[in-house]
């Protein structure tokens, strides 16, 4: 069983500045033999919503060659806080919505209490399987840098990093320690996002634990996995995605 990291060393010399954006890093370094965390040119970036990105953090996007977005966001979650119209104009954005909110975020948690983090992640492997096939195909046919970001960057887009890295070799330590991260990351907005999501009628005592990233959880998500499918390679497989983009992903996180 992995050990479970007691702070996010690495995290961050990984952060990506996006000017507007939080919760962003690269992956630079975790899949690599010879570890090198410098990100002159990451080509996978993960961060929260662009909702509020800046036309300096576009730029910063360009500069490092980041040219396709995949959007795990629901369709109700995108019309509540869309997309600014000038992305679309200098990257390719992909809609691949993991799970279906046609309210606001979360709203159909309102009625009963947050079954927890483990059981929210099994529910979106297996029921966002199809936005997942998008994601790593997506990764696979673009040649630049791809960014993939959900609303707060830290469950889907969490899960996604999760199996990117397990499908690139790095340590169950450094995914750990990688989705440790994101509750740092989002702590300029920790409170400002769990009072909305009690607006929307989450119990407050829910909310404060949908904000965090347990170690735990990520370490017993992996478990599961390996359980359900042998490896992250194993889920990919299972869900449509061809030996031969698995196959470049890899190659791709260790180059």
């Amino acid at each position: 069983m992995p050990n479970i990291p007691k702070q996010t060393n690495t995290a961050a010399k990984r952060v990506f500045p996006i000017e507007g954006v939080l919760n962003a890093r690269h992956f630079n370094g975790l899949c690599q033999q010879t570890p090198d965390l410098k990100n002159s040119h990451p080509s996978l970036i993960r961060a929260a919503t662009l909702a509020k990105i800046t036309r300096n953090g576009l730029e910063a996007m360009q500069e490092k060659n980041i040219t396709t977005i995949v959007d795990l966001r629901s369709i109700g979650e995108y019309k509540h806080s869309p997309t600014p119209d000038f992305i679309h104009q200098n990257f390719k954005v992909i809609e691949a919505p993991v799970i279906d909110i046609t309210g606001p975020p979360d709203k159909n948690m309102t009625d009963q209490s947050y079954p927890g983090h483990i059981s929210l992640y099994r529910s979106i492997l297996t029921k966002g399987s199809f936005a997942f096939r998008i994601l790593f195909e997506t990764i696979n046919d673009n040649i630049g840098g791809v960014l993939f970001h959900c609303t707060v960057g830290k469950d889907r887009t969490g899960l996604a990093a999760a199996l990117l890295l397990d499908l690139g070799g790095a340590s169950d330590t450094a995914i750990i320690e990688d989705y440790m991260a994101s509750e740092e990351q989002l702590s300029p907005i920790m409170t400002t996002q769990i009072l909305k999501l009690i607006e929307y009628g989450i119990r407050k005592e829910d909310a404060v634990i949908m904000m965090q990233s347990p170690p735990e959880v990520m370490k017993v998500t992996l478990t599961w996995i390996r359980e359900q499918w042998g490896s992250a390679e194993g889920y990919l497989q299972s869900i449509g995605v061809s030996s031969e983009a698995i196959t470049n992903i890899q190659n791709r996180l260790q180059s």
